[in-house]
């Protein structure tokens, strides 16, 4: 019942919070709701701003979907087809905002907007099937647990000195991350993260 992500939906409203529970609920119906399109063991990419959707949809994929692919929303179009080149994208996870500069790769892939007006495949649409496909006990995504050494992330670098290069990261390599973060500062249940950096970096 502890918060986990607390976000404001618009600049001048206030926080919203959600917990731990809240969370993985979420995480669970999105993930079962992904493999029930066919994208077990895909690649899918996700561009946007910093927002409840995008680490949901996160999560929802590196947790026992598939592969994803975090991209720069800051991109020209040029290098997110150039990024879709190299990871052979099997479905992107995106804003109404960003609908442009995907037009030329989107026909060929499943296509997820973060933006829940949409007509088309939502995030929030999906998380709803996949409650309801919980509830008839498809268990495809509980069942689905990464193994250490699985490469559940490909991240394209900045490209300072060229195009971008895609490092595969491991299950392995973000849990040591994360536990040497711990050794480093001292982490609590009460400890708050302010997240500044674009959401797309490691």
């Amino acid at each position: 019942d502890n918060i986990a992500i607390m976000y404001k939906k618009k600049h001048s409203a206030p926080y919203t919070e959600v917990t731990y529970k809240k969370l993985k609920k979420d995480v669970y119906a999105l993930g079962t709701a992904l493999i029930d399109l066919g994208l077990k063991g895909k690649k899918i990419g996700i561009i946007g701003p910093t927002r409840y959707e995008w680490a949901v949809s996160y999560l929802a994929t590196v947790c026992g979907t598939g592969t994803v692919v975090p991209i720069d929303k800051e991109l020209p179009k040029e290098e997110i087809e150039y990024i879709d080149s190299v990871a052979k994208l099997d479905a992107i996870i995106h804003t109404e905002k960003d609908t442009e500069k995907l037009k030329d790769i989107l026909p060929n892939k499943i296509d997820i907007y973060m933006d829940e007006k949409n007509e088309g495949l939502t995030v929030k649409k999906l998380i709803k099937k996949g409650n309801e496909l919980l509830k008839e006990k498809d268990n495809r995504f509980k069942e689905s647990l990464p193994a250490p050494d699985d490469v559940n992330i490909l991240l394209f670098t900045s490209g300072t000195t060229g195009l971008a290069k895609a490092v595969m990261l491991s299950q392995k390599n973000i849990a040591i991350n994360l536990m040497n973060m711990c050794t480093l500062f001292e982490i609590t249940p009460n400890t708050r993260f302010f997240s500044v950096l674009p959401i797309h970096h490691t």
